[in-house]
């Protein structure tokens, strides 16, 4: 019963590519609804016979609940049959130029033609582009959006260790949440890969939060750097305060590891495709460091309410938050170490994305919700550990979330 929601997004698309091929479903409705039917025969069948052999399904909600708050997701940002999509020539190029030369002429996208956005994009328009065969509607990346539905999923985990399943499902399926972490939402997969190490220390989940933090960096550069580096600090923190050297060396051995493999693959494509791996990951780092050449020539207006909200009143109680979650046992205490430790990454990131959101996607643009980042949530976090009522953080958050819908109307100061 849980895939039905996914599985009835998954048909709504697998026509439509049946369709780009030339290829035509008919009677649509009835052929889903025989489809619903069988669905739901087979699985009465299987539980009469899991029950009759009084075996139960031990932990279905572990499986059940995610299938359902992703297929609902996939819904949610299910594409159109038909759609116009508009072309913005600098932006839309950081993505369609990568999908276009990798899918038209083989080029490898970051190695031989860099992308501003790194990977964003890119992944789902190669997808779109194959499963398709539209190699020019796949520039426009139609399935950018699904990314949306990881998100989701993530926050979901995140929302099950503050409370429980039953707790969680309902709250991602109705609270709206997306808007205010959307833009960074894919950091959660390095702070709950962090959570999950610092629960347990062992080599295989130290290795799996490099590789979260690789997937990230490559998918979105100053997403992964603002949370590597707070996750980097927070681990720091969390191993000098513990004195945790078993910790440091299977992190340190870990990330020797992935740093070798990554600079064979780097060297490997750049010999194949006869580019000097060096000069190329030379000229990588120099233009990933001239963020100062793309800034606007202001950051917003002084004179209105969000301004001094986003730039002074946010950026000063996270720095006394932050400084109360790292010196005061209290907090580590009430939250538990998991906890703690996504709460510094949380608040970390925001002060390294800080400087980007200053350059670029400042209130100079209008939006509100890209310049205070992951702000609310760590905020929210630390004030109620404070009292220790870890279930009210949802709550607390939804007021900043609903404040912050108030003050983007551009409310004088």
């Amino acid at each position: 019963m849980s895939f039905i929601p996914f599985c009835t997004s998954f048909y709504i698309e697998f026509v439509t590519i049946l369709n780009q091929h030339e290829i035509f479903w008919t009677h649509l409705r009835r052929n889903y609804f025989y489809a619903v039917c069988i669905g739901l025969v087979l699985t009465l069948i299987a539980a009469v016979l899991i029950f009759t052999n009084k075996k139960g399904i031990a932990n279905w909600k572990t499986i059940s609940y995610p299938a359902v708050i992703f297929g609902f997701s996939c819904l949610w940002l299910q594409i159109q049959v038909s759609e116009t999509y508009s072309a913005d020539i600098f932006e839309t190029a950081n993505s369609s130029v990568l999908i276009s030369d990798l899918l038209n002429f083989g080029d490898i996208p970051i190695v031989q033609h860099y992308g501003g956005h790194m990977m964003t994009g890119v992944w789902e328009g190669i997808i779109y582009g194959l499963l398709n065969n539209d190699f020019m509607g796949a520039n426009f990346s139609p399935y950018s959006g699904y990314v949306g539905t990881v998100i989701a999923i993530l926050f979901f985990f995140f929302v099950k260790y503050l409370w429980n399943e039953d707790a969680a499902v309902l709250a991602i399926l109705f609270f709206p949440f997306y808007a205010s972490v959307s833009y960074w939402g894919l950091g959660l997969l390095m702070a709950l890969a962090v959570m999950a190490y610092v629960h347990k220390n062992t080599y295989l989940k130290a290795a799996l939060f490099w590789l979260a933090f690789i997937w990230c960096a490559i998918y979105r550069l100053d997403l992964g750097f603002a949370f590597a580096v707070a996750c980097v600090l927070a681990l720091l923190i969390y191993i000098i305060q513990d004195r945790n050297l078993k910790a440091l060396k299977q992190l340190a051995v870990t990330l020797g590891g992935w740093g070798a493999v990554g600079l064979a693959i780097w060297c490997a494509i750049c010999i194949i495709k006869n580019v000097n791996p060096v000069n190329r990951l030379i000229e990588f780092l120099m233009i990933n460091l001239s963020n100062q050449n793309w800034a606007y020539d202001n950051i917003g207006d002084s004179s209105l309410a969000k301004y001094s909200w986003a730039y002074i009143f946010i950026p000063f109680v996270s720095i006394i938050c932050l400084g109360y979650s790292v010196l005061a046992k209290r907090i580590r205490k009430n939250l538990g170490n998991g906890l703690w430790v996504f709460c510094l990454i949380i608040g970390l990131s925001y002060f390294f994305n800080f400087s980007r959101g200053l350059v670029r996607h400042s209130l100079a643009e209008g939006g509100l919700t890209i310049p205070v980042w992951s702000a609310y949530l760590f905020i929210s976090i630390v004030a109620v550990a404070y009292w220790n009522k870890r279930e009210l953080i949802l709550p607390v958050y939804s007021g900043f979330i609903l404040l912050n819908a108030f003050l983007s109307r551009t409310l004088p100061g």
